[in-house]
C-alpha cells in the first residue's frame, strides 16, 4: 500500500507544479495541448486514488499495458 500512496502523492505533486506551466503555454497550445495534459494528468490521479482505496486489487495487465 505504500507504494500505491507514494504514486498518489508524486502524481499530485506534478499536478500541483504542471497547472502553473500550462497557464504560460502560448493561447493556441494552452487550449489544446494545455487542456489535454491537464486532462489526462488528473485521470490518472484518479485512477491512483480510486486503485489505493479498492478493497480487491486488480491485476496490472488488466489496464492494457
Amino acid at each position: 500500500m505504500r507504494q500505491e500512496v507514494s504514486a498518489v502523492r508524486k502524481t499530485y505533486d506534478f499536478i500541483l507544479w504542471l497547472m502553473p506551466h500550462l497557464a504560460h503555454f502560448s493561447r493556441l497550445h494552452r487550449f489544446t495541448l494545455g487542456d489535454r495534459m491537464e486532462e489526462r494528468a488528473l485521470e490518472e490521479l484518479e485512477m491512483l486514488v480510486e486503485t489505493s482505496y479498492a478493497r480487491q486489487k486488480l491485476d496490472y495487465e488488466r489496464f492494457g499495458n
